[in-house]
Order: C-alpha cells, then sequence, then structure tokens
C-alpha cells in the first residue's frame, strides 16, 4: 500500500465523522478494507448520506491507493479526471497524468503536483501491480478476532494485518505458487499452501486464517529455544500419549543427510512435493512433524505418494520403510547419540558397529526387533 495500512477511510475526500462510523459499524474502518468490498454493499449501508456513485469513487481512490507515491488527494485527483483504475493508470500517456494534476493544481484540489520521477514511478508500480496478483485475507486469533500486528510473507512480500487483522498482499507473480507464512509472538505459526492469487480487482475473494495461541508454560520461538528431536537420538513420548499434533514447514533449510521422508503430497503447479521428515520433534508442548517443500526433480525415479525416501550425502534415495525399520532407525540414532567420536579408518567403523549393536540390545523396547532376521536386510 502506498498508505499505511492503518490509514483511516477520513483521509479520503468526502467520507466524514458520521460516513466513517456507519462503515465501521460493516467493518469498513480503513481504507484498504474499502478494497475489500463492493460499492453495492456500500451504498446499502450509506444510503443515507452518499450516492452510489460516491461509494463507487471512494473505492477507486483506495485502489489507486495500493499504487507508490500516490496520495490521497492525487488519487481524488485522478478519479476525478475519470482515471479510476489502476490498469488505468498503468497505460496512462506522461503527459495527460501531468495535464491532471495541472489541472487540479489550478482549481485547488491538491495542496501540490507530483514531479516527474514521482510520476514515473507511479505508472511503473501501476504497472506491476496491473500484471501480477494479490492475496487478500483476515488473520482471526485463538476466539476468532481480528489479530493486529501479524506479519504476512509471501514469497519476497511482506506486510502486517492492521488491527482488524486484515492485510492486502500484491505484485504476487501469476506464474508462482507461493506460500503464506502468518507469525506473531503469542501464536504459532501457520503456513498455508496454495493460496488464492486473484488477477482481477472487480474479483472479491478474502481468506481467513485461524492462529493456534502458544500455551501459558509455552514462550515464542527463539535461536536458543530447546527443541527436542529422534533425528538427534531422542526419544519422545508416543503420538498416543495425547500431545497436540501439528506439523511445521522448514523454510529455506536443507534436507538433513540421514532424514527419512515420507512424499507426503505433489503440489498443483506439478514442480514441487511435500515431504515430511518420520522423526518427530517437541516443541512447544506439542509433537511437531518437519515439512520441507522441494523440486519433483530431486526425486529419484518412479517415486509415488506415500512412499519414503533418505537424504544421503549424493541425494535422496527411494527405501522400503516399515514400522519395524523406522524404529531400528530411531533406535540406532538414540544410541549413535551417546557416542562421542566419528569412525575414520575402517577397523574403527568396524569397533563403531559392534558398539552400536551392543548398546541397541540393550534397548528393552526395540531388542525383540533389532534382530528379527529379514529376507532383504534393512
Amino acid at each position: 500500500m502506498a498508505v499505511d495500512i492503518n490509514t483511516p477511510v477520513t483521509e479520503i475526500q468526502g467520507i466524514g465523522p458520521v460516513t466513517a462510523d456507519l462503515l465501521k459499524h460493516q467493518g469498513v474502518e480503513f481504507v484498504l478494507e474499502l478494497v475489500r468490498v463492493r460499492a453495492d454493499q456500500l451504498h446499502a449501508v450509506l444510503d443515507s448520506v452518499a450516492s452510489y456513485q460516491e461509494c463507487k469513487n471512494w473505492i477507486h481512490v483506495a485502489h489507486l491507493l495500493q499504487v507508490s507515491e500516490v496520495t490521497p488527494q492525487w488519487a481524488e485527483a485522478l478519479v476525478a479526471h475519470d482515471l479510476k483504475t489502476v490498469e488505468m493508470l498503468a497505460r496512462s500517456d506522461f503527459d495527460d497524468l501531468k495535464s491532471i494534476f495541472n489541472q487540479a493544481l489550478q482549481i485547488n484540489m491538491i495542496p501540490g503536483k507530483p514531479t516527474d520521477l514521482q510520476l514515473a514511478e507511479m505508472v511503473r508500480d501501476a504497472t506491476v501491480i496491473y500484471y501480477t496478483g494479490s492475496i487478500t485475507g483476515t488473520v482471526l486469533d485463538h476466539i476468532g478476532a481480528g489479530l493486529a500486528d501479524a506479519k504476512v510473507e509471501v514469497g519476497l512480500n511482506t506486510t502486517y494485518t492492521n488491527a482488524n487483522g486484515h492485510f492486502r498482499v500484491l505484485r504476487i507473480p501469476l506464474n508462482t505458487t507461493p506460500v503464506v507464512i502468518i507469525s506473531h509472538e503469542n501464536f504459532l505459526h501457520h503456513v498455508a499452501d496454495e493460496p488464492k492469487i486473484i488477477k482481477d480487482d472487480e474479483v472479491i475473494v478474502s481468506e481467513k486464517y485461524a492462529l493456534a495461541k502458544l500455551s501459558d508454560s509455552s514462550e515464542p520461538a527463539s535461536s536458543n529455544q530447546q527443541i527436542l528431536d529422534e533425528f538427534n537420538g531422542v526419544q519422545l513420548p508416543p503420538t498416543s500419549a495425547g500431545l497436540e499434533l501439528t506439523t511445521e514447514r522448514q523454510q529455506g533449510q536443507q534436507l538433513r543427510v540421514g532424514d527419512i521422508l515420507m512424499v507426503h503430497k505433489f503440489y498443483k503447479n506439478g514442480l514441487d512435493v511435500m515431504l515430511q521428515s518420520r522423526f518427530r520433534c517437541l516443541k512447544n508442548g506439542r509433537i511437531v512433524i518437519k515439512t520441507y517443500r522441494v523440486p519433483v526433480s530431486i526425486l529419484p525415479d518412479g517415486v509415488q505418494l506415500k512412499d519414503h525416501v533418505e537424504q544421503r550425502t549424493s541425494g535422496l534415495r527411494l527405501v522400503n520403510l516399515t514400522p519395524a525399520r523406522l524404529a531400528r532407525r530411531k533406535a540406532l540414532r538414540r544410541v549413535a547419540s551417546t557416542l562421542s567420536y566419528s569412525p575414520e579408518t575402517r577397523q574403527e567403523r568396524r569397533d563403531y558397529l559392534m558398539t552400536i549393536a551392543e548398546k541397541m540390545a540393550e534397548e528393552p523396547e526395540f531388542s525383540t526387533i533389532i534382530y528379527k532376521p529379514t529376507n532383504n536386510g534393512g
């Protein structure tokens, strides 16, 4: 937005305190929220104080205020001269724009006119907005109320929710399949795959995203927060222990060598796949399943949904995983975590494996599984 997300609607010419109060009762308090409603919806509320055309013009102004450098006064001048949409601004002739603002200045509609550089930036950004998409939404807290100051990230675009929990992210490339990442210091992170990206401003689609509150005994995530992870050899309670189970996408992190992952789903773009680690972790009192979004191209040939792969130093390898084999893998990591050295020579590796075998034999939960013979190893 060219204006702050909490800019009140009264910044737009013609919307006074009485009109603003009527709008507030309909959930329209800030300029950002005018782009979320239709003119007929506004007029139904404001019939006694504003005409249908006035309602339509206010929405036009709100849309233009999404463009860089555009102020409320300049947006009103553009609308007054029938330049009412972002598309029209993107296609405008430079001299025609200068003429519009010169006329508006002469009749004291605006306090000053934009510079040539500001005009060029308006046209450039309007072009970017017109040829890309947007995501409009509301972030709700654990009781269903709008959550203010939540951080919303979509690719390289970042914004924050306003006082009512509303947000709008612009300039999203149409040939991508981004995710929406929502964070707040008092709530668990929320990741939404494949959001609805809207190209046409006449189409109003608003998504709702509800965040789960951190438990009273939990602290917001930090760099020194202790996370217990089966991958690091920690034994966690079984899923049946009653702990809440959730997923957490690992942003910008590489797959861990030695991790066992299940192919959870293929994305609609046909280029990416979601992998879920089979090593759980305990975080903020919840069992967390780590997920990764990776290119399909790195998978071994022939991998299907629900197949398992192992990350090796050379890449992903298809593995035949059974519950018993997964239990052995976890037991092996628990034992390995107790050893204080890494083998280097062949003899050291043999001694290392013997030590692991002896320690695994002491694992009462897995001792009957670890040495159970199988037809093809594992």
